[in-house]
């Protein structure tokens, strides 16, 4: 194909899906895609404050504003739930089991996706219209993953056109993608760097890595976690599509000197990982209006460090907690357990302990001289138990005054459960990056190796998950809340089972060495966002999201429309495209005309 045909065919593909996108965009009813009020709020705090916002930047103003809006728009009367009268404050006060469990993406997210927004919103200033203003934007973006799935096979397999328009119409059709897509959410910003990501590694690995292309990867490389936080997960295709060349065309003496490169920077990436937070103590989280030390030198029960509850001076105390893994909290359901611990202040004070289950807390106001006293508390785990916590903080009427902890264990089934007792391990970097950074709970490492978390009714709960999970990579409409029929669930799964099948025929897909290396770093990109939306639920009740895949939308297109071409060879069959794309189409029909449409606008699914 001449390539200024190959052009007019992106620029077509992006013309078709940007226009199904504003599609989209027009049916769904303002603020009825998942987490749009928060997307909402950064974008507004942003062209507000003229400044990236932060935590302390969170208005409950702002947010109440928001809240009138989405009151008038019938935000709870469309997912199915009261309108709370009276209007909440803020977000995490709304009864709805949705907005109040979504967070803040202020300083949560990378601020990039909002940044064009902000810069229109003082020109639009009805908020209805400036949600509108980000879902065009997001169609925009999101319009790019078609013409990069497209050029990504047009590349990939320069002589069969076909499958690049199989992969770019799987893309432009499939429902989830056009609804996510064209919400007000920075999904679209990472969705398009990924699909980009995945272009630029097949056009490296076919045309070679000249200087340009080397500086572009690397630019991409740096936007990725710029763009949203899942954007670190796809970097290890981009930088092993780098160093494959690198590695198999070097001289024995160059591939010496490159391990040595490779391996002095896993070392300085794993100091800095492993680097010690001195005033933090490991597996410990602490929460307080001002960051502060929660671990000394200064006092001890026994060896050389403490746990501290700082006097800072303000109404609000600091405290303290550590939580287990989920897999251990369902393991104590019904059990006894016991939290011991030796306490110490430099005045009298009292000290508030909690051991929570996620039903019913058992709390304790513990008097605290100035000596060093023990003290304990027992507690039986609720049989529905939800999580076990142990947190320590100030009492609120109490003397602000310096409190002092040591010697802390939570005994039950014959165990202490509690890790770093007497915080005389540090925290590390990475472990304050997983959590204030990826927001993983501290535990979380722990979770994945405890035996609990692979127990048969584990096992279970994750096949349940992933299950979930494709379903909603395809279609689940409103907050997660507007499924497609249990029975087209079965049939998007058939459709899938024949193109993983058909790859056993798709021998000439591959029959080029590069094109084998291509497909590896594809299938590379596609398994490390697989790896990073389930290795999370590891160990604990959390539920993945399908369009957390959606970075990885063109290595996907590349096997779904492969792995139909490979049935064409099989069958020699030249209009092997029909039942893709057919397939495609009504479920994109079905999906608006059957479900979405008659929700929205005739009270309910036909």
């Amino acid at each position: 194909m001449p390539r200024s045909s190959s052009r007019r065919w992106i620029i077509g593909w992006f013309v078709v899906t940007f226009s199904y996108y504003l599609l989209w965009a027009w049916v769904i009813p303002p603020w009825q895609a998942p987490d749009e009020p928060l997307h909402y709020e950064y974008a507004l705090a942003l062209a507000e404050l003229r400044r990236i916002p932060t935590v302390s930047d969170i208005d409950p103003e702002r947010q109440q504003r928001i809240l009138a809006v989405l009151e008038a728009s019938h935000f709870w009367r469309l997912l199915g739930e009261p309108t709370p009268r009276p209007i909440p404050r803020t977000f995490a006060e709304s009864p709805d089991p949705f907005l109040s469990r979504s967070g803040t993406q202020i300083s949560d997210e990378p601020a990039l996706y909002y940044v064009i927004p902000a810069l229109i919103f003082p020109w639009v200033p009805d908020p209805i219209d400036q949600l509108r203003v980000m879902r065009i934007y997001s169609a925009l973006l999101s319009a790019t993953v078609a013409s990069m799935a497209y050029a990504t096979a047009r590349e990939l397999w320069p002589g069969r056109e076909a499958v690049a328009h199989v992969a770019a119409c799987w893309v432009a059709l499939l429902p989830m993608a056009g609804f996510i897509g064209s919400s007000a959410n920075n999904d679209a910003s990472i969705n398009a760097m990924g699909a980009l990501l995945a272009w630029m590694i097949v056009r490296g690995v076919r045309r070679g890595w000249t200087p340009a292309r080397v500086a572009a990867m690397a630019v991409v490389l740096i936007t990725l976690p710029l763009t949203k936080k899942w954007g670190l997960a796809i970097i290890p295709a981009g930088g092993a599509a780098l160093a494959w060349p690198l590695i198999t065309r070097a001289s024995s003496r160059q591939r010496k000197r490159l391990g040595w490169g490779i391996g002095l920077m896993l070392a300085a990436l794993t100091a800095v990982f492993l680097f010690p937070v001195s005033d933090q103590p490991a597996a410990w989280g602490r929460r307080g209006p001002v960051r502060y030390g929660a671990r000394t030198s200064a006092e001890a029960h026994t060896g050389r460090y403490a746990f501290v509850l700082p006097d800072l001076g303000l109404p609000e105390p600091p405290w303290i907690v550590q939580s287990l893994p989920e897999a251990i909290a369902r393991r104590m359901r019904g059990q006894e357990v016991t939290l011991q611990a030796w306490a110490r202040a430099a005045s009298p004070t009292l000290l508030h302990v909690t051991i929570d289950d996620g039903v019913a807390p058992t709390e304790a106001l513990i008097p605290v001289s100035q000596r060093w006293e023990a003290f304990s508390i027992s507690k039986e785990i609720s049989g529905q138990a939800t999580r076990v916590r142990v947190v320590f903080s100030r009492g609120e009427e109490a003397p602000p005054r310096e409190i002092y902890l040591d010697d802390v264990s939570l005994t039950g089934l014959g165990r202490n459960w509690l890790i770093n007792g007497s915080a005389e391990a540090a925290k590390r970097f990475g472990e304050g990056f997983a959590a204030a950074y990826l927001r993983l709970p501290p535990w979380f490492i722990r979770g994945l190796f405890e035996p609990a978390s692979y127990d048969l009714a584990a096992l279970r709960r994750y096949v349940l998950y992933i299950a979930i999970t494709g379903a909603n990579f395809w279609a689940n409409f409103g907050w997660l809340t507007l499924p497609l029929p249990i029975w087209a669930y079965g049939v998007i799964a058939l459709t899938w089972i024949l193109a993983v099948w058909g790859w056993r025929y798709a021998g000439r897909l591959w029959a080029e060495p590069w094109q084998r290396r291509a497909l590896a770093l594809l299938a590379l990109q596609a398994g490390c966002m697989f790896a990073a939306i389930l290795l999370p639920m590891i160990g604990r009740d959390w539920q993945p999201q399908g369009r957390y895949l959606f970075p990885a939308l063109v290595p996907l297109a590349i096997g779904w429309a492969g792995g139909w071409a490979g049935w064409g060879d099989r069958l020699r069959w030249r209009r092997w495209w029909i039942p893709p794309v057919g397939f495609m189409i009504a479920l994109s029909l079905g999906s608006l005309g059957g479900v979405v449409i008659p929700y929205y606008y005739f009270g309910g699914p036909r």
